[in-house]
């Protein structure tokens, strides 16, 4: 996650997401988000319990280390398999 140029009027936004094959759709992470912001601390409590109900059934959340740009972005990302999206994988 890079926040070049900040401040500027060009800042350019990158992130790298990578995806990884896996051999089953029930092996996959299907979803994810973030929670975070410029120049404050995120929200990871209240985005965790917005996500409570949304993983497969004996599944959590997966959240990262708290990612933070010299520009001053911080941002949890935060992934998981779907209940919905896998549903016949229960």
């Amino acid at each position: 996650m890079s926040t070049k140029g900040m401040g500027s009027g060009q800042v350019v936004y990158a992130l790298f997401i990578p995806f990884i094959s896996v051999n089953s759709k029930c092996e996959a992470y299907t979803s994810f988000d973030h929670v975070g912001g410029w120049n404050h601390k995120p929200s990871l409590n209240t985005r965790k319990k917005e996500l409570e109900h949304v993983t497969m059934k004996g599944h959590h959340l997966e959240i990262s280390s708290i990612q933070k740009t010299p520009e001053g972005l911080q941002e949890y990302w935060i992934q998981w398999k779907n209940k919905k999206t896998q549903s016949d994988c229960n």
